[in-house]
């Protein structure tokens, strides 16, 4: 940046009369068409829902096996296993257990259950759990699930 410029009487050219005259060349600015050439570049399409989909699919079908083995194991072959849609208000004496996964909601993380609700889908959704639960039990599995307090894939749990 070029230092103030000074008049004959030595004060400085920004704090002068605006009709005193102390440049002799006046540049303008040169003006040219712009064309924005960048869309070829953007990225329009905002779906990354569904980048994580195959691997808990594929995860939950692998390990589903041996965790049914463990279960049975544990609690033998008087207990039933249900996934959380066949869940229903019973009565507090039927047990049962739990199978699926236990996902943490985080409000920007992609969802593909979002997608699928959102698209009226019914969601085949597998929580897991190998406490042999009540109605109540599996009551506060489902509400911290969505309430976001825990995340274990495809892990044991008990209450």
């Amino acid at each position: 940046m070029k230092p103030a410029m000074k008049s004959d009487v030595g004060e400085c050219v920004l704090a002068s009369s605006p009709n005193l005259k102390t440049y002799e060349e006046i540049y303008s600015r040169v003006k040219c068409d712009y064309r924005d050439l960048s869309e070829k570049f953007k990225n329009n399409k905002k779906d990354f829902s569904k980048q994580y989909a195959h691997i808990y699919a594929s995860r939950s079908s692998k390990t589903r096996a041996h965790l049914l083995n463990r279960v049975r194991t544990q609690w033998g072959n008087d207990i039933e296993v249900k996934k959380l849609a066949d869940l229903q208000e019973e009565s507090d004496s039927e047990r049962c257990v739990i199978v699926g996964i236990i996902y943490k909601h985080q409000e920007l993380h992609p969802s593909i259950l979002k997608d699928i609700s959102e698209e009226g889908a019914p969601v085949n959704l597998l929580l897991i759990s190998a406490a042999t639960a009540t109605w109540k039990t599996r009551w506060k599995l489902w509400s911290r699930l969505s309430a976001g307090v825990t995340s274990a894939p495809l892990a044991l749990i008990r209450f």
